[in-house]
């Protein structure tokens, strides 16, 4: 058992805390948000609402259930993180083979070009050739 009052973590069902010495089997937790319940009073200082006067000892508020929830809203959002990056990682993969192949097409025409321009020039210059003949 947790003492409220230090937070040690007592073992067993201990009726007093082994660190700080307060009474564990008196501790009462407001029924409405689990704010632990001050002696005497009445109302419950965090929420505001009243506390029930049963007589009997209010536990504390199970918190597994909204761990559970957010574990699974932090799974989900994790693989959609993943799944969102792989979509991407394979549009940029389709992005640097289209660009090679762009690249490639680019080099070729310029090849062509200065190609063309060799040729002119030999071309002019028989044509200088035949013309002294």
């Amino acid at each position: 058992m947790k003492c409220p009052y230090c937070n040690h973590h007592n073992h067993g069902d201990v009726d007093y805390c082994e660190r700080c010495g307060a009474q564990l089997t008196d501790v009462h937790y407001c029924e409405h948000c689990g704010t632990l319940r001050q002696r005497g009073a009445a109302v419950c200082p965090v929420c505001g609402k009243s506390y029930a006067e049963t007589g009997k000892k209010l536990k504390r508020p199970k918190l597994w259930k909204p761990a559970i929830f957010s574990l699974i809203i932090f799974v989900l959002i994790g693989t959609f993180a993943f799944l969102k990056r792989a979509d991407n990682m394979k549009y940029q993969k389709t992005l640097d083979s289209e660009y090679a192949v762009w690249k490639q097409a680019q080099d070729l025409e310029a090849e062509q070009k200065k190609d063309k321009k060799k040729d002119k020039k030999k071309d002019k210059k028989k044509n200088k050739k035949d013309k002294k003949k």
